[in-house]
């Protein structure tokens, strides 16, 4: 990450029959070459984050802001994605709070609600982050997308039709 206090990064999506449903941002400092520390966690140390949204299309994910690295605005986005995006209602996820901030703390962009116009074009998707201080020397952002997709194939054994789910 670049030694700056604004980070933007513009993610390369494309469209078609599946849709990004949700943007996952983990950050790891001072790992890359060294073996003796877990690269399996991440890492809030050292940023403080002030706001933090996607940019999809040119709507905002989150609409509203992020108050001053608010750890559990952050694991309430993390575990409404979860229970989302694995069809559960349990208000339960493999990560408790204390392992959400000790282990893996992520940022999660629930980018579900968007609009289901059909677009076979590349999709503009943008991070943008503000942080209260330059990130650490030697710090990473990861990214991960989830996607679904907006077709279901159907059929009886003879015909196979595609279908628009929800529909």
């Amino acid at each position: 990450m670049p030694p700056a206090t604004e980070f933007t990064w513009k993610l390369h999506l494309s469209g078609g029959i599946e849709r990004p449903r949700g943007i996952v941002i983990a950050f790891q400092t001072g790992r890359v070459e060294d073996q003796t520390t877990n690269n399996a966690s991440f890492d809030f140390a050292g940023l403080n984050v002030i706001d933090a949204y996607v940019l999809l299309d040119g709507d905002r994910y989150p609409l509203s802001g992020v108050e001053n690295n608010k750890y559990a605005r952050w694991y309430y986005e993390y575990l409404n994605f979860y229970n989302k995006y694995n069809n559960d209602n349990k208000g339960e996820a493999c990560l408790s709070y204390l392992d959400f901030i000790k282990v893996a703390p992520i940022y999660v962009f629930n980018i579900s609600n968007q609009s289901e116009r059909l677009n076979n074009t590349q999709i503009n998707a943008t991070l943008k982050m503000t942080f209260a201080a330059n990130p650490p020397d030697n710090t990473f952002a990861y990214a991960v997308t989830y996607f679904d997709s907006i077709y279901l194939l159907v059929g009886n054994g003879d015909n196979q039709i595609l279908q628009m789910l929800n529909n």
